[in-house]
């Protein structure tokens, strides 16, 4: 049987690499970039990578935790913020379909005609008293 630790190594960094290929493939492509200021790093998979490794990174390097907890965070992260940074380098190259604008069409007739219309005034008649 394979080592406990082994397990959780392999898995961890399963993960961290799987995690920047499902969100710059889902949501990289539907959403867009939600921080814009940011650029290239402001998409969704740079930032989970970026962030998210680095706290698993920061966690499992303080020592904090048992041995194993801080290895499988370390096995997690270290692909993570590698994956987030590939990703701002080389991000999504195809235009995301929620920042495009809806195209609209009219249902039924395909084209409109102007109808004429008769003016007619009306006659505004003041109250002749108040009442309180």
């Amino acid at each position: 049987m394979m080592d406990r630790r082994v397990i959780l190594t392999a898995g961890g960094a399963a993960i961290g690499a799987a995690q920047t290929i499902i969100l710059r493939e889902v949501v990289d492509k539907q959403y867009g970039q939600v921080l814009p200021q940011l650029g290239n790093w402001g998409y969704p998979s740079v930032l989970a990578g970026i962030v998210g490794g680095g706290i698993a990174t920061a966690v499992g390097i303080s020592g904090k935790l048992p041995s194993d907890t801080s290895l499988a965070l370390l096995a997690y992260g270290v692909p993570a913020i590698v994956g987030g940074v590939l990703s701002a380098l080389y991000p999504v190259a195809t235009t995301p379909a929620a920042r495009a604008a809806p195209k609209l069409k009219l249902a039924g007739a395909t084209t409109l005609k102007p109808t004429a219309t008769k003016a007619t005034a009306t006659a505004v008649t003041a109250p002749s008293e108040i009442r309180a």
